[in-house]
């Protein structure tokens, strides 16, 4: 089924040894998509497959941090500035991606497999600003991202950091996210302009 996504890609990883067990039916598109490409990363972590379980865990820290979606999502994959991307149980054609960078989400038109054989493979640059990716890379002096890494801004946007290439660097995805959710939390309600004099974090963070 993903045949175009696969051929049309560098995938780092042999596919046979990265295939998702499933191990209850979801559907039939992404039954299908972790298990042909679970794990998968193409053209050096651009955007990242998950597998059946760490879908399942991602999921459920995105019911965390977005708390309107309740349990009706399943995240499938994610890109080099850790967006999500989700399917929404019981809808079609409309997939959810959701930003780290901002907190908030924004529908897709098109199903799983439109989104990996033509979005991911006609358009990626559209998609997912491949042409940014691959200048960052540069700029950061490395050659890819694993599959528990994405780029991240030092300073966040809601901080009054700047979408620049300078303000960008390497971070854990997990530690990126809960960082960002718990500033984000305690700035998301102050009035524009307001001076942030510090940040409290959870201990254990």
């Amino acid at each position: 089924m993903y045949q175009r996504f696969i051929g049309g890609n560098s995938i780092k990883s042999n596919l046979s040894s990265v295939k998702g067990n499933v191990s209850r039916s979801i559907n039939s598109e992404l039954d299908t998509l972790f298990a042909e490409c679970g794990g998968a990363s193409i053209n050096n972590g651009l955007y990242r497959v998950h597998t059946y379980s760490s879908g399942i865990a991602w999921s459920e820290a995105l019911q965390q941090y977005f708390s309107g979606i309740g349990k009706t999502i399943l995240s499938f994959g994610y890109d080099w500035i850790g967006r999500q991307y989700a399917i929404v149980h019981g809808i079609d054609n409309i997939l959810l991606m959701f930003d780290p960078a901002t907190f908030e989400s924004f529908q897709i038109a098109g199903s799983v497999v439109d989104f990996h054989n033509r979005d991911l493979t006609e358009d990626r640059d559209a998609t997912v600003s491949e042409n940014s990716f691959k200048t960052v890379l540069v700029n950061l002096k490395i050659s890819e991202l694993t599959f528990q890494q994405c780029i991240g801004y030092k300073v966040p946007l809601f901080l009054g950091g700047q979408d620049n290439y300078d303000n960008y660097e390497v971070v854990d995805m997990e530690v990126y996210w809960d960082i960002q959710y718990q500033m984000y939390e305690q700035v998301k309600n102050l009035p524009p302009g307001t001076k942030i004099s510090s940040v409290k974090f959870k201990s254990g963070n």
